[in-house]
């Protein structure tokens, strides 16, 4: 029991962390790209974003695209061996080229099976680019009207992080939202805390669960006070600003549970002497006031 319980633990947190990632996401599944440094000769992956490399775990079988999201995946694969977090570089069982022969610089990667079936996260909902005509997005052409339908997009690669955020709350501010929450990458952070320097102010954010809570900065918004949140799963070339009672995630049940719909937590093999545990979840994200947040590109 101690072994199945090891298991059933380490498949959980492993669809957990898929669902945190794929809260970021376009649900294209994209998990990362291959830089233009990469040798595809050689068995090391090298990362656009090396902030990306906890995306990745020994034993996950990748596949690549050349577009993330809406065309096709490659022929073959590649099982990761290893993964140097400090180098931002993912190591594969055999070289590059070997697995997928039409492996290419700047291909997206994704686990072998979530190309394109993956929840609509952040990115889906506040797009880097405005939507054009023809856009279909839960069958809704966003082009009609960007900033409503599709969230607000500021530019503040130009500017020191602090100011790139309090002027895209101050745009979200005059389209009515009231920006409670920012959601930065782990090294964003950092340069926001060090930007700061002593004028920074903390906060203990507390979630539902009581053993669940987070450590924050706070900084000050045109309506109220922005409370700043790390998280590793956000991109580190995007800061994203929410109304968080406009978001929910819907699902059937709780998400990730054991499936067991037909009463069985556990099933037995035909032909082994073992059992079988699904886990997983149905769910999806929304939103009902896009308009009331932004995505804020950074430098």
């Amino acid at each position: 029991m101690e072994a199945a319980t090891t298991e059933i633990d380490g498949a959980i947190n492993s669809i957990t962390r898929s669902l945190a990632i794929a809260m970021y996401g376009t649900g294209s599944g994209s998990i990362g790209q291959i830089s233009t440094t990469t040798t595809l000769a050689s068995d090391t992956i090298v990362l656009t974003d090396p902030e990306s490399v906890t995306n990745f775990e020994v034993g996950q079988v990748l596949v690549l695209s050349t577009a993330d999201g809406g065309g096709s995946v490659k022929t073959g694969s590649l099982t990761v061996n290893g993964v140097n977090r400090d180098l931002g570089t993912v190591r594969t069982s055999v070289n590059i080229s070997t697995g997928i022969a039409t492996a290419a610089l700047s291909d997206y990667i994704f686990v072998q099976g979530d190309y394109d079936l993956k929840i609509k996260g952040l990115r889906a909902w506040l797009p880097d680019t405005a939507p054009t005509a023809g856009d279909n997005f839960f069958s809704v052409d966003r082009s009609a009207d960007t900033s409503r339908l599709a969230g607000i997009r500021f530019d503040g690669s130009a500017m020191p992080i602090e100011e790139a955020l309090v002027s895209a709350a101050a745009r979200v501010s005059r389209e009515g939202g009231r920006i409670d929450y920012c959601f930065l990458s782990y090294d964003r952070f950092a340069d926001l805390e060090k930007s700061l320097g002593s004028k920074v102010q903390y906060v203990n954010l507390q979630s539902e669960s009581p053993n669940v809570g987070f450590r924050g900065i706070m900084i000050n918004g045109p309506k109220q006070v922005i409370k700043v949140v790390p998280d590793q799963n956000c991109p580190s070339t995007r800061a994203f600003m929410l109304q968080m009672d406009s978001w929910k995630l819907y699902t059937l049940g709780r998400a990730p549970r054991i499936l067991d719909s037909d009463g069985l937590k556990m099933l037995r093999e035909t032909s082994a002497d073992a059992v079988e545990v699904r886990v997983g979840y149905y769910g999806q994200m929304g939103c009902n006031s896009p308009g009331w947040n932004a995505t804020v590109k950074l430098a």
